[in-house]
């Protein structure tokens, strides 16, 4: 989260440390078929969030640590952290749109683009992030954070 909020990235070289570190504990719990479902774990954020990376809605960082962190869950609590990690992530850009004073701006620039996105379906135009600035940015490491902290509290 350090990172995501000082260099608006998470990289590489930290995931690539957590995802085999990810599948040696999965092993050394389940044996072989601990490999094969770690590996499953950790493509299933990819598979799921894909659409929102391609949206410019979500980082590719932000999926990889979902991808690398959920090596170490069950599909349970892999889909509840991921779920509660929305919801904080939406009452998280809802306080700053409010604070940055820019809700309105914000809510009609989306409806904005939902309806170019309903005219221009078959061309499908990707979210214009410069067209706005950054000041529409949200460090989603927060809200995952918060999300697995719900997690923990839940007893997962």
């Amino acid at each position: 989260m350090i990172l995501d909020l000082s260099y608006h990235r998470i990289p590489n070289r930290y995931l690539l440390i957590i995802w085999p570190c990810g599948l040696i504990y999965r092993v050394s719990l389940e044996g072989l078929s601990g490999l094969s479902k770690g590996i499953l774990l950790s493509i299933i954020p990819i598979v799921m969030l894909y659409f929102l990376f391609q949206m410019k809605a979500l980082g590719a960082g932000d999926i990889k640590l979902f991808s690398a962190v959920g090596v170490y869950l069950g599909y349970q609590e892999l889909f509840f952290w991921i779920m509660t990690s929305f919801i904080c992530g939406a009452l998280i850009g809802c306080v700053l749109l409010v604070r940055r004073k820019i809700m309105i701006r914000q809510i009609h620039y989306f409806c904005n683009y939902v309806k170019e996105q309903v005219q221009l379906f078959p061309n499908q135009r990707i979210y214009q992030n410069a067209r706005i600035g950054q000041d529409n940015v949200m460090h989603f490491t927060i809200a995952m954070v918060a999300g697995y902290c719900v997690m923990l509290g839940k007893g997962f």
